[in-house]
């Protein structure tokens, strides 16, 4: 009796097992033609007269992964600056809520809201709430990801404003179970601000005399992130 190879598809394969181990599942069909398949892929191996059983664990499994709702904690740190201005550092924190898998893929996508602090002197704080989505290049227990987030930075203070935040990060993602992950990456984005200034104004023979308003700038952050998704 021969092998089967149940993926998380629904596709099953009959042959033989050539190796199998936690990385990959290389399988030699009828035909002689061979098959490889990433172990986080493979639900089940087993022989015919199993297949029945493990068909109904396939479609069960399924739907449970298709309902299933991740979280992702995140926390990153860097550098943060106004070009051609001032310079600092920045740390944010973010709790994201989103889909695990999208056609059979392990893409992300969702939106949460954050704390994001910027140190250029003085402490600019920002709630941001954005959209995220990430895809992974390569399907399978280790792959680099690409992201980006797009959304609102909401000031914390009422000395200066918020604005559009948008970023990318470029990463690496190890799957620690079927639906879970751990995420470390490069990152770069901005966050929209208006700051409060004062300008002094000079006039013939009146004092000086201040004025206050705000001017419009752009933090661009950059630095290191780091996540788990559950």
């Amino acid at each position: 009796m021969a092998d089967i190879v149940v993926l998380r598809s629904g596709k099953s394969v009959e042959g033989e097992i050539i190796l199998h181990n936690e990385e990959v599942v290389i399988v030699r069909d009828v035909s002689g033609m061979r098959h490889q398949y990433p172990s986080s892929e493979v639900v089940r191996v087993s022989t015919q007269a199993e297949s029945t059983s493990a068909s109904a664990t396939v479609e069960a499994e399924n739907t449970t992964r298709e309902k299933k709702v991740s979280f992702s904690l995140e926390v990153a740190g860097g550098g943060a600056c106004v070009p051609k201005d001032c310079c600092g550092g920045n740390f944010s924190l973010d709790l994201l809520l989103g889909s695990f898998q999208i056609a059979d893929k392990h893409i992300f996508l969702g939106g949460g809201l954050g704390y994001r602090a910027i140190f250029a002197g003085k402490t600019y704080s920002y709630l941001p709430l954005e959209a995220v989505v990430r895809v992974p290049m390569l399907e399978g227990k280790h792959a680099p990801y690409a992201g980006a987030a797009l959304g609102y930075g909401f000031a914390a203070n009422k000395a200066y404003k918020g604005g559009l935040s948008a970023g990318i990060d470029l990463g690496y993602r190890y799957a620690s179970s079927a639906k879970s992950a751990l995420l470390v990456a490069l990152y770069a984005s901005f966050q929209q601000t208006q700051l409060a200034t004062t300008e002094t104004i000079e006039y013939p023979d009146l004092p000086p005399q201040e004025f206050n308003q705000f001017a419009g700038r752009s933090w661009v952050l950059f630095g290191l992130k780091a996540a788990v998704q559950f």
